[in-house]
């Protein structure tokens, strides 16, 4: 089921050898909810000159939903960039 979909269910009890479940209980309601997607695979990186070229593997999970952007911290830089990919590329001056 899609993220987000609604969900419908009802619990009855069972005993064995009792026949069919007599009672329920009322008519539950709920959603299919994202769950957070696994770590991106290990980045690899090439540097030439003044520029960073970084790589990496999507998720193997996506958590139910498809992944929009990555954020790309740089150690010692403070904040982060974004990239709607799996690559990213800076330019050092």
């Amino acid at each position: 089921m899609p993220v987000g979909s609604e969900v419908k269910f009802k619990v009855a009890v069972q005993s064995k050898g009792c026949g069919e479940p007599k009672s329920f209980t009322p008519l539950g309601r709920g959603a299919i909810i994202a769950t957070k997607p696994s770590a991106p695979g290990t980045p690899t990186f090439v540097v030439t000159n003044d520029i960073i070229v970084v790589n990496w593997a999507e998720p193997a999970e996506n958590g139910g939903l498809n992944i929009t952007s990555y954020r790309i911290y740089l150690k010692d830089i403070p904040g982060f960039e974004e990239s709607t990919k799996t690559s990213f590329t800076a330019t050092f001056s």
